[in-house]
């Protein structure tokens, strides 16, 4: 994880840790980091805090919730279209 943090300050994108994100991480201010995902559709999600595994472990979280309501709410259409 700490590798991956220190790749995406560097400037580089953070691709596919979640199916289709990509996320980017900054720190804002001295100690201060955040972490902001954006997927093919245009959603995004963004965390931020002080540790940069836990703002980034939450960012990720926060996009496979919004992926599985995602498909859930697909399903719910599919199911209720015929």
């Amino acid at each position: 994880m700490r590798e991956l943090i220190e790749t995406g300050l560097r400037g580089h994108p953070l691709e596919n840790l979640v199916d289709g994100w990509t996320f980017r991480v900054e720190e804002s201010s001295s100690n201060l980091y955040r972490v902001e995902g954006t997927n093919r559709q245009g959603k995004r999600v963004s965390s931020f805090g002080i540790d940069p595994e836990k703002v980034l472990d939450d960012c990720l979280k926060k996009a496979n919730n919004l992926d599985s309501r995602r498909r859930f709410f697909m399903k719910f259409l599919r199911l209720f279209s015929k």
